[in-house]
């Protein structure tokens, strides 16, 4: 009965699979991928009754730069679903900051959930994970961008994360500043 909302999901999953099939490409500007990480947040808000705010305060300059796909909506959906959700409110504000120093990119992540220990933000970001420090199943994701990262970019690159058990979690992403070939 809700019409207008649910053309706004609708609109959101149709611009978040185009963007995550992006034409077989692997690389896509940074302004997709923020695209894609908003409609990502329009349909959690949609499930979660508009509980989580998001700020985005990323430099315009960075909108034409590359990066690997699907980087940042999972890094969200981590501190939506294992932050934010978490709190006893069930409520909170994730801000994404973006700018580039020099030759590099970075963009932050920050929310204000429940936040982790540092045994276990040293585990999700360790690079070496054998099976006793395996990380949880969220932290496996996030290894996982870690790494493809590192792959795509070199080991210069990657996620790093700063957390405080009950204020929040900041998860960094850094990579190369990447310009489209010219044709």
């Amino acid at each position: 009965k809700d019409v207008p909302e649910i053309v706004t999901v609708v609109s959101s999953l149709a611009a978040f699979y185009r963007i995550s099939l992006s034409k077989g490409e692997d690389q896509i500007p940074i302004r997709d991928e923020i695209r894609h990480a908003k409609a990502y947040l329009k349909i959690q808000n949609a499930r979660f009754e508009d509980r989580i705010k998001s700020f985005w305060e990323v430099d315009p300059s960075l909108e034409q730069l590359l990066m690997i796909k699907i980087i940042l909506q999972p890094i969200i959906e981590n501190a939506v679903l294992h932050g934010i959700c978490e709190r006893e409110d069930k409520s909170g504000t994730i801000v994404i900051r973006g700018w580039q120093e020099g030759n590099d990119v970075y963009i932050t992540v920050t929310d204000n959930g429940v936040g982790m220990d540092a045994e276990k933000t040293a585990s999700m970001f360790s690079p070496n994970l054998s099976t006793e420090t395996a990380p949880t199943s969220s932290g496996y994701g996030l290894q996982n961008i870690s790494d493809r990262l590192r792959l795509a970019y070199g080991l210069d690159f990657g996620l790093s994360c700063e957390s405080t058990p009950k204020v929040g979690t900041t998860v960094t992403v850094h990579i190369p500043a990447v310009s489209p070939a010219i044709l």
